[in-house]
């Protein structure tokens, strides 16, 4: 090789190690400042939800304070005409046999109870659901009725719902298939603390569809138990009231719908 030609080399050899020098330095410079931005926008995510939970709790101190707590379930279940009669249900009868597919849209229902206890201040709340007739605070199920609750006070609700036959029939095989089911008599209390910058809670009310067995040796017979012979180990009725945990909402605005995400 010419001397040129190694002074050539050379030269490139020592340009080649600065730009891969340069290369590793600005490599180094761009991911600390990344980790930097990251770090940075942590921070602030972090402390956006420290003054999201602040902002939170402040508004549920003024919250009324509700306790709703399961009652009992009626048994034998009601039948009536429609799913749409303002009527009251007629228990069924001991022995009673259903049949499909003839009574697949017959209206089954329960009729059960569960209470509300005001905690806190005198407060209103409302009650979804079809409230036996009869009783003070009957409803459709399409509104929930304002109800004022005195502080210490508690109010009792007979709640009466109705599903399908072959709606209860579902239930029954999935529960025989080893599932839970989630055919279920529903109610809820929500109750609202009155600020359009505040909170709305709902508590929901549930009553599975349990009881109804199948007629052996009938591929179309449907009926329930007879209470008045309960097999040992088996008391009735064979379904409870359950009482879910309180759903509470945020709002900046309930008046414009805004729920209570975050923080500008």
């Amino acid at each position: 090789m010419e001397p040129s030609d190694m002074i050539a080399a050379g030269s490139l050899a020592v340009a080649g190690g600065a730009f891969i020098y340069a290369f590793v330095q600005t490599s180094k410079a761009n991911r600390r400042s990344l980790e930097a931005n990251a770090t940075a926008e942590q921070a602030l995510a972090v402390a956006r939800d420290g003054a999201l939970d602040a902002r939170k709790a402040r508004l549920a101190t003024g919250a009324p304070q509700i306790a709703v707590t399961a009652g009992e379930v009626e048994w034998p279940p009601l039948r009536k005409a429609s799913i749409a009669a303002h009527s009251p249900g007629m228990a069924v009868a001991a022995g009673y046999e259903f049949r499909t597919p003839r009574d697949n849209d017959q209206p089954i229902g329960l009729r059960f109870t569960f209470s509300v206890q005001n905690l806190g201040a005198d407060t209103t709340i409302g009650v979804v659901g079809v409230i036996a007739p009869g009783h003070e605070h009957y409803n459709d199920g399409r509104d929930a009725k304002p109800i004022r609750l005195a502080a210490g006070a508690t109010e009792t609700f007979v709640m009466e719902e109705y599903r399908s036959l072959s709606s209860w029939i579902e239930q029954t095989r999935t529960r025989e298939n080893g599932q839970p089911g989630d055919v279920e008599l529903t109610a809820w209390v929500r109750y609202d603390d009155g600020k359009d910058e505040g909170i709305i809670g709902i508590v929901n009310v549930r009553v599975p569809c349990n009881g109804l067995e199948a007629v052996p040796q009938d591929d179309a017979g449907w009926r329930f138990p007879n209470p008045l012979v309960i097999p040992p180990g088996q008391t009735f009725p064979p379904t409870l009231v359950a009482v879910y945990p309180t759903e509470i909402r945020y709002y900046s605005s309930k008046l414009r719908d805004e729920s209570l995400g975050e923080i500008n």
